[in-house]
């Protein structure tokens, strides 16, 4: 149960991350499109590879995604003070 839920964490985690850095979606979408196309599963963080996906399953990956998209953009028009750590950096002259 617990390995489950940081799967779909890791998901909407990474949908929260595009939101602010648009290239990690594209890199996530191809990421999710490749395993498709393959018919693998990767699982990075566990270091292994599995056959069998289906357009279902990678349905429901995007659909986590775009949960975590929700989520940032929410968090975005709730609190437009919020910057998220690249936004540190700008307006500040380098030494």
């Amino acid at each position: 149960m617990i390995i489950i839920l940081s799967l779909i964490l890791q998901h909407v985690i990474s949908g929260f991350i595009a939101f602010y850095y648009g290239w990690f979606g594209v890199v996530f979408l191809i990421y999710q499109l490749s395993q498709l196309a393959l018919n693998k599963r990767f699982f990075i963080f566990q270091g292994r590879i599995e056959d069998g996906n289906s357009l279902g399953h990678t349905a429901f990956k995007l659909s986590e995604f775009l949960v975590g998209l929700l989520i940032g953009y929410i968090i975005h028009k709730s609190f437009p003070k919020f910057k998220f750590p690249k936004d540190r950096f700008e307006n500040k002259e380098v030494s």
